[in-house]
């Protein structure tokens, strides 16, 4: 279903509205999204669907998502935020995966980037340079 622009252009004043300081007021939204449960379905959905990305989008870009074929120390993932807060210059949460599909290293995301340290990559880098 493709979201229509009038519902796109509500959900984004409601999200804007509900930011303050660089956090969202998660009881502010839910508010909302209380009201809007409350209008026929056929209206709703639309409007819900474009909140919820403007919500989802919010919170990739605060949290940096980690994976690594084995478990990370909280030393070593607290190193890691801080380096991306750094980087970023704003404050960062931290979320870590084990993903055993990775042969060794490490992968981070945070919003729309994604740093490849794994194993896996370095591999594929290789065969890419040995086909020429």
């Amino acid at each position: 279903m493709k979201l229509a622009k009038k519902d796109i252009k509500i959900a984004k004043y409601i999200f804007l509205s509900n930011i303050a300081d660089g956090e969202l007021d998660e009881a502010k939204i839910s508010s909302w999204i209380k009201k809007i449960k409350n209008l026929s379905p056929r209206k709703s959905i639309g409007l819900l669907k474009s909140l919820l990305a403007f919500v989802s989008s919010f919170y990739r870009q605060k949290t940096i998502f980690t994976q690594s074929s084995k478990v990370i120390d909280e030393k070593s993932l607290i190193k890691i935020r801080e380096i991306f807060e750094k980087r970023e210059s704003k404050s960062l949460e931290i979320e870590f995966r084990e993903n055993p599909s990775l042969v060794g290293g490490l992968k981070v995301k945070l919003g729309d980037n994604v740093w490849d340290y794994s194993i896996n990559q370095t591999l594929s880098a290789f065969k890419e340079i040995a086909r020429g």
